[in-house]
């Protein structure tokens, strides 16, 4: 068997390969994940290097995606500092090689890789018992708040309103809000986020206010950012045949929206969506400006897993004193691979 990336003339089988895999209707992943396995007419070299294949007998048997990404996250003092990362996705391997270790050597070829090209940690979304083994677990800042109608009557914008969908000519004020928030991707791949669809970017205009909204489904907002009074509006306006709906934001009251959902909701609740391994904790804590010449390896893992927001289980031993609180980590559904 040989592990390598998927060459140009490959990519329409591993296509094929991942869906079958996966047990999904044809062209499943072209469709809905459209940002990281495209249609092969829309997908350049780079991005079909972007995946790792097994190759066995003349065929591919297995692979991965490892999408190298720029990961923006915060201090509690508000400063900002973008990680070196990278998302894995489309992992699997064909029905009849299972149980012969190609996910193992294919997850861990495309980490030495990403290594190898200066990346600190990687993410995914995946079953966490499978993931654990590969040091995957739990982190981020997520929040998931739980936001009432009656909450929202006493804040929305009294102007009219006019909501419509997002287009690429507004691109540059909504990169301008999105890039306000605390943490979040560094996004190069706007124009194939927004034709996405599993998902709906709406923006709201009042008296020259603007708000912007991002969700798979109205009940669950997975983006909210601009005019809080717009944005109450628009909420409101998707809360006509229901009492409540969710908004995910990251962790942080550092942003007015940040401060605006913690105070109007009626609760909230940590929800991590996505698993983070470190590969590299001596590059991380050098990338965050940590003093690592006293600390022992199981040490340096610890205070990463610490300020990357990890669960208690996750840390080995006690952590050294660190003078601050775990950093703002958050990681939008539409970035998820």
């Amino acid at each position: 068997m040989e592990i390598r990336r998927c060459l140009v003339q490959e990519y329409p089988e591993f296509l094929r390969e991942v869906n079958d895999a996966f047990g999904e209707r044809q062209e499943w992943f072209e469709k809905n994940v459209s940002h990281c396995t495209p249609y092969p007419a829309d997908a350049d070299s780079e991005l079909i290097g972007k995946h790792f294949v097994c190759i066995s007998d003349g065929r591919i048997v297995g692979g991965l995606g490892a999408y190298p990404m720029r990961w923006a996250v915060c201090d509690d003092s508000g400063n900002r500092v973008v990680l070196p990362a990278y998302g894995i996705g489309q992992v699997f391997c064909a029905k009849s090689h299972r149980g012969q270790g190609i996910m193992a050597r294919l997850m861990y070829a495309a980490e030495d890789d990403m290594r190898k090209m200066g990346n600190v940690l990687g993410c995914l979304d995946g079953v966490r018992s499978l993931y654990r083994r590969y040091s995957y677990d739990y982190s981020g800042n997520n929040v998931k708040y739980h936001v009432r109608k009656w909450e929202l009557l006493k804040f929305a914008e009294k102007g009219p309103l006019s909501v419509r969908t997002v287009n690429l000519s507004d691109l540059p004020e909504l990169e301008s809000a999105y890039s306000s928030l605390p943490s979040g991707i560094v996004r190069a791949n706007w124009d194939r986020l927004l034709i996405r669809p599993n998902f709906t970017w709406k923006i709201g205009e009042s008296e020259g206010k603007k708000a912007y909204l991002v969700y798979s489904k109205p009940e669950e907002i997975c983006e909210i950012y601009g005019d809080t009074a717009v944005a109450a509006a628009m909420l409101l306006d998707i809360l006509q045949e229901r009492d409540s709906l969710y908004v995910f934001y990251p962790k942080s009251t550092l942003s007015e929206m940040g401060r605006w959902l913690y105070d109007i909701s009626h609760f909230m609740e940590l929800v991590p969506l996505t698993k983070i391994s470190v590969i590299n904790p001596d590059g991380l804590l050098d990338v965050l400006g940590v003093d690592k010449d006293e600390m022992s390896e199981s040490a340096r893992h610890d205070v990463c897993k610490y300020l990357l927001g990890f669960s208690h289980n996750a840390l080995t031993g006690d952590l050294p004193a660190l003078e601050r609180e775990p950093l703002c980590v958050w990681l939008s559904e539409v970035d998820r691979v």
